[in-house]
């Protein structure tokens, strides 16, 4: 990540927020690789285990698993990009994500089904890194 923080947040349901990161550079010459990190932290709250049959101990077990939050991220790139274009394509990039995954991302259920997911995940490959 940079140090200098998002260069823009988008608001999502709960309190959660979607944090775009720069991460590009310029390669050669006047041509630019423009990446874009999008990264949303998601705390793991006992409300998303009320379904379970005793929800505390479900919601114990995936902070063991997971830690305290799970973390949402997705690269966009593109490479031989004109330094007079720059912004506008990174505009583009960042409208088309938002136009492909802003469902998913808006939804109520995202922060739930996220956390499932990596529950699922977990238990297919226990080795992996927690809350990714």
């Amino acid at each position: 990540m940079t140090a200098t923080g998002p260069f823009r947040s988008i608001p999502l349901e709960g309190g959660l927020k979607l944090d775009f990161f720069d991460l590009g550079n310029r390669y050669f010459g006047d041509y630019h690789r423009i990446k874009i990190l999008v990264r949303c932290e998601v705390p793991l709250r006992e409300a998303m285990f009320a379904a379970e049959d005793d929800p505390r101990r479900a919601f114990d077990r995936a902070r063991r698993r997971l830690g305290e939050r799970v973390v949402y991220e997705k690269s966009l790139e593109r490479m031989g990009v004109a330094g007079a274009d720059v912004e506008a394509v990174r505009g583009r990039m960042i409208d088309a994500f938002l136009s492909s995954a802003g469902p998913y991302l808006r939804h109520p259920e995202f922060p739930r089904r996220l956390v499932e997911s990596r529950l699922r995940a977990h238990r297919v490959h226990p080795l992996t890194i927690a809350g990714r």
